[in-house]
Protein backbone atom coordinates (compact mmCIF):
# COMPACT_ATOMS: atom_id res chain seq x y z
CA UNK A 1 0.00 0.00 0.00
CA UNK A 2 0.77 3.58 -0.70
CA UNK A 3 0.05 6.31 1.26
CA UNK A 4 -0.35 10.41 0.29
CA UNK A 5 3.27 11.99 0.40
CA UNK A 6 1.91 14.89 2.27
CA UNK A 7 1.36 12.41 5.13
CA UNK A 8 4.83 11.40 5.67
CA UNK A 9 5.80 13.23 9.01
CA UNK A 10 2.68 11.82 10.15
CA UNK A 11 4.07 8.23 8.94
CA UNK A 12 7.09 8.28 9.90
CA UNK A 13 6.57 9.86 13.54
CA UNK A 14 9.49 8.31 15.74
CA UNK A 15 9.40 7.75 19.94
CA UNK A 16 11.39 10.98 19.64
CA UNK A 17 8.60 12.45 18.40
CA UNK A 18 5.97 11.93 20.53
CA UNK A 19 5.12 12.28 24.77
CA UNK A 20 6.24 8.89 26.54
CA UNK A 21 3.41 7.70 28.42
CA UNK A 22 3.74 6.84 32.15
CA UNK A 23 1.28 5.09 33.12
CA UNK A 24 -2.45 3.62 31.84
CA UNK A 25 -5.68 2.97 33.48
CA UNK A 26 -8.04 -0.13 32.01
CA UNK A 27 -11.65 -0.76 32.60
CA UNK A 28 -14.01 -3.44 32.30
CA UNK A 29 -16.57 -2.52 29.90
CA UNK A 30 -20.15 -3.68 28.74
CA UNK A 31 -22.46 -3.45 26.11
CA UNK A 32 -25.55 -2.80 28.15
CA UNK A 33 -26.73 0.51 28.50
CA UNK A 34 -29.87 0.12 25.65
CA UNK A 35 -32.40 -2.00 25.20
CA UNK A 36 -30.92 -3.42 21.77
CA UNK A 37 -27.32 -3.19 23.37
CA UNK A 38 -25.36 -6.09 22.32
CA UNK A 39 -23.89 -7.44 25.72
CA UNK A 40 -20.35 -7.07 24.30
CA UNK A 41 -17.73 -7.03 27.03
CA UNK A 42 -14.32 -6.38 27.08
CA UNK A 43 -10.99 -4.01 28.43
CA UNK A 44 -11.05 -0.60 26.96
CA UNK A 45 -8.25 1.94 27.59
CA UNK A 46 -9.89 4.50 29.93
CA UNK A 47 -7.08 6.75 30.48
CA UNK A 48 -3.19 6.95 29.53
CA UNK A 49 -0.90 9.95 31.23
CA UNK A 50 2.33 11.24 31.10
CA UNK A 51 4.24 12.10 34.04
CA UNK A 52 4.16 10.48 37.74
CA UNK A 53 1.35 12.90 38.54
CA UNK A 54 -0.81 12.30 35.60
CA UNK A 55 -0.42 16.42 34.63
CA UNK A 56 -0.53 15.76 31.39
CA UNK A 57 -3.73 13.49 29.70
CA UNK A 58 -3.04 11.63 26.67
CA UNK A 59 -6.02 10.12 26.33
CA UNK A 60 -8.92 11.16 28.52
CA UNK A 61 -10.96 9.03 30.04
CA UNK A 62 -14.14 9.65 27.73
CA UNK A 63 -12.48 8.79 24.91
CA UNK A 64 -13.93 5.64 24.16
CA UNK A 65 -17.29 5.11 24.98
CA UNK A 66 -18.87 3.22 22.05
CA UNK A 67 -19.02 -0.49 21.53
CA UNK A 68 -16.52 -1.66 19.25
CA UNK A 69 -19.30 -4.42 17.35
CA UNK A 70 -22.59 -2.10 17.17
CA UNK A 71 -21.77 1.24 18.48
CA UNK A 72 -23.73 1.78 21.45
CA UNK A 73 -22.65 3.54 24.10
CA UNK A 74 -20.91 1.39 26.58
CA UNK A 75 -21.07 1.18 30.41
CA UNK A 76 -17.81 0.91 32.45
CA UNK A 77 -17.75 -0.79 35.52
CA UNK A 78 -16.17 -0.40 38.29
CA UNK A 79 -13.34 -3.26 37.80
CA UNK A 80 -10.06 -0.77 36.44
CA UNK A 81 -6.67 -1.20 36.71
CA UNK A 82 -3.50 1.02 36.67
CA UNK A 83 -1.00 -0.18 34.39
CA UNK A 84 3.12 0.84 34.64
CA UNK A 85 5.18 1.70 32.19
CA UNK A 86 7.49 -1.50 32.04
CA UNK A 87 11.27 -0.93 31.80
CA UNK A 88 11.43 -3.76 29.30
CA UNK A 89 10.10 -2.47 25.87
CA UNK A 90 10.93 -5.79 24.07
CA UNK A 91 7.83 -6.26 21.89
CA UNK A 92 6.41 -9.55 21.17
CA UNK A 93 7.18 -9.98 17.63
CA UNK A 94 10.90 -8.88 16.11
CA UNK A 95 11.99 -7.77 13.39
CA UNK A 96 13.65 -10.13 11.36
CA UNK A 97 12.62 -12.96 13.26
CA UNK A 98 9.07 -12.94 13.43
CA UNK A 99 8.11 -10.69 10.27
CA UNK A 100 9.79 -8.43 7.79
CA UNK A 101 8.85 -5.16 6.69
CA UNK A 102 9.30 -3.23 3.11
CA UNK A 103 10.15 0.69 2.92
CA UNK A 104 6.75 3.43 2.64
CA UNK A 105 5.90 3.83 -0.70
CA UNK A 106 4.37 7.45 -1.08
CA UNK A 107 2.30 9.09 -3.88
CA UNK A 108 2.19 12.48 -5.24
CA UNK A 109 -0.61 15.29 -4.05
CA UNK A 110 -1.27 15.35 -7.63
CA UNK A 111 -5.53 15.63 -8.24
CA UNK A 112 -7.14 11.36 -9.08
CA UNK A 113 -4.10 9.70 -7.83
CA UNK A 114 -4.38 6.94 -5.23
CA UNK A 115 -2.74 3.88 -3.81
CA UNK A 116 -4.06 1.79 -6.67
CA UNK A 117 -3.39 4.38 -9.76
CA UNK A 118 0.18 4.75 -8.52
CA UNK A 119 1.34 0.83 -8.13
CA UNK A 120 -0.95 0.69 -11.60
CA UNK A 121 1.10 2.78 -13.51
CA UNK A 122 4.00 4.22 -11.70
CA UNK A 123 7.61 2.08 -12.69
CA UNK A 124 9.78 1.94 -15.76
CA UNK A 125 8.20 0.83 -19.36
CA UNK A 126 10.11 -0.71 -22.13
CA UNK A 127 8.87 -2.27 -25.15
CA UNK A 128 11.39 -4.76 -24.34
CA UNK A 129 12.05 -7.47 -21.30
CA UNK A 130 14.81 -4.34 -20.43
CA UNK A 131 17.97 -6.20 -19.92
CA UNK A 132 19.95 -5.09 -22.72
CA UNK A 133 22.13 -2.14 -22.29
CA UNK A 134 20.76 -1.15 -19.01
CA UNK A 135 21.73 0.95 -16.29
CA UNK A 136 20.68 1.66 -12.64
CA UNK A 137 18.99 4.64 -11.30
CA UNK A 138 17.53 6.01 -7.99
CA UNK A 139 13.75 6.86 -8.37
CA UNK A 140 10.99 7.65 -5.50
CA UNK A 141 10.46 4.18 -4.74
CA UNK A 142 14.27 3.06 -5.01
CA UNK A 143 16.88 1.98 -7.35
CA UNK A 144 15.43 0.60 -10.33
CA UNK A 145 17.07 -0.51 -14.13
CA UNK A 146 16.25 1.30 -17.03
CA UNK A 147 17.37 1.95 -20.75
CA UNK A 148 18.45 5.47 -20.76
CA UNK A 149 17.82 5.77 -24.95
CA UNK A 150 13.85 3.90 -24.99
CA UNK A 151 12.78 3.42 -21.40
CA UNK A 152 9.60 4.69 -20.14
CA UNK A 153 9.84 6.65 -16.77
CA UNK A 154 6.34 7.39 -14.89
CA UNK A 155 7.66 8.49 -11.93
CA UNK A 156 4.41 9.32 -9.79
CA UNK A 157 6.02 9.49 -5.82
CA UNK A 158 8.11 12.97 -6.51
CA UNK A 159 6.44 15.84 -5.69
CA UNK A 160 6.33 16.69 -8.97
CA UNK A 161 5.28 13.33 -10.88
CA UNK A 162 7.21 13.25 -14.52
CA UNK A 163 7.09 11.04 -17.30
CA UNK A 164 10.20 11.04 -19.47
CA UNK A 165 10.83 8.62 -22.78
CA UNK A 166 14.45 8.14 -23.04
CA UNK A 167 16.90 10.79 -23.52
CA UNK A 168 13.21 13.39 -23.97
CA UNK A 169 12.41 16.02 -22.15
CA UNK A 170 10.56 15.35 -18.58
CA UNK A 171 7.18 16.08 -18.94
CA UNK A 172 5.42 16.93 -15.32
CA UNK A 173 2.20 15.17 -14.55
CA UNK A 174 -0.43 17.67 -12.99
CA UNK A 175 -3.46 15.65 -12.75
CA UNK A 176 -4.77 12.03 -13.39
CA UNK A 177 -8.74 11.06 -13.94
CA UNK A 178 -9.76 7.41 -14.35
CA UNK A 179 -12.06 6.64 -16.83
CA UNK A 180 -12.15 2.96 -15.86
CA UNK A 181 -10.22 0.18 -14.71
CA UNK A 182 -8.03 0.12 -17.70
CA UNK A 183 -8.18 3.41 -19.07
CA UNK A 184 -6.14 6.47 -17.30
CA UNK A 185 -6.02 9.87 -18.27
CA UNK A 186 -2.50 11.85 -17.34
CA UNK A 187 -2.62 15.73 -17.63
CA UNK A 188 0.81 17.43 -18.19
CA UNK A 189 1.66 20.50 -17.55
CA UNK A 190 1.69 23.10 -20.47
CA UNK A 191 4.64 23.37 -22.14
CA UNK A 192 6.40 26.72 -23.09
CA UNK A 193 2.93 28.11 -22.50
CA UNK A 194 1.06 25.54 -24.77
CA UNK A 195 -1.57 23.11 -23.59
CA UNK A 196 -0.77 19.59 -24.23
CA UNK A 197 -3.91 17.47 -24.84
CA UNK A 198 -4.34 14.64 -22.19
CA UNK A 199 -2.22 11.53 -22.41
CA UNK A 200 -4.72 8.30 -22.09
CA UNK A 201 -2.64 5.41 -21.06
CA UNK A 202 -4.56 2.21 -21.42
CA UNK A 203 -3.51 -1.28 -19.38
CA UNK A 204 -3.86 -5.02 -19.64
CA UNK A 205 -5.92 -7.13 -17.22
CA UNK A 206 -2.71 -7.70 -14.93
CA UNK A 207 -1.30 -4.34 -14.65
CA UNK A 208 1.89 -5.98 -16.71
CA UNK A 209 1.78 -3.58 -19.94
CA UNK A 210 0.63 -0.47 -20.75
CA UNK A 211 -0.16 1.92 -24.32
CA UNK A 212 -0.78 4.96 -25.53
CA UNK A 213 -3.28 6.67 -27.52
CA UNK A 214 -1.83 8.97 -30.54
CA UNK A 215 0.61 11.06 -29.02
CA UNK A 216 3.34 13.17 -29.90
CA UNK A 217 6.04 12.87 -27.15
CA UNK A 218 6.54 9.04 -27.35
CA UNK A 219 6.00 6.21 -29.94
CA UNK A 220 2.27 5.29 -29.45
CA UNK A 221 -0.64 3.15 -30.64
CA UNK A 222 -1.76 0.03 -29.31
CA UNK A 223 0.89 -1.61 -31.55
CA UNK A 224 3.74 -0.28 -28.94
CA UNK A 225 2.80 -1.88 -25.84
CA UNK A 226 5.26 -1.31 -23.16
CA UNK A 227 5.96 -3.53 -20.68
CA UNK A 228 6.80 -3.06 -16.86
CA UNK A 229 10.69 -4.02 -15.80
CA UNK A 230 10.63 -1.77 -12.83
CA UNK A 231 8.98 0.10 -10.30
CA UNK A 232 7.06 -0.12 -6.83
CA UNK A 233 4.88 -2.54 -7.32
CA UNK A 234 7.76 -5.24 -8.61
CA UNK A 235 8.86 -5.25 -4.80
CA UNK A 236 7.39 -8.41 -2.76
CA UNK A 237 8.13 -9.31 0.97
CA UNK A 238 7.61 -12.25 1.92
CA UNK A 239 6.65 -11.96 5.97
CA UNK A 240 8.29 -15.14 8.42
CA UNK A 241 5.67 -17.51 10.09
CA UNK A 242 6.82 -18.93 13.40
CA UNK A 243 4.96 -21.68 15.24
CA UNK A 244 3.18 -21.89 11.63
CA UNK A 245 1.18 -19.12 12.82
CA UNK A 246 0.54 -17.10 9.79
CA UNK A 247 1.14 -13.66 10.09
CA UNK A 248 1.14 -10.79 7.18
CA UNK A 249 3.07 -7.84 8.09
CA UNK A 250 3.02 -4.36 5.23
CA UNK A 251 4.93 -1.68 6.46
CA UNK A 252 4.25 -2.06 10.00
CA UNK A 253 0.13 -2.50 9.30
CA UNK A 254 -0.81 -5.78 10.76
CA UNK A 255 -3.97 -7.83 9.12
Amino acid sequence: MAFPRRFKPLLERSRADVAEPSHAWVAYAVCAVEPHSCRWEGWILDGLFSGDSGVEVLISRDHCQKCPVCAKPLFRTEVEYRLELSADQTPPLIEGRDYTTAAIDYFSDIEGLNSETYYLLCGIWDETDGTEDAVAQEFSWGRSRYRPNCSLVVDLGLDRPLLRYGHGACHEIEGLVTRSDNLHELHLRPACGVRQSPLMVHTDEAGRSIWFDDSRILPSGPDRRYLRIGGPGMRRTTARQPDNEARTFDNRIRD
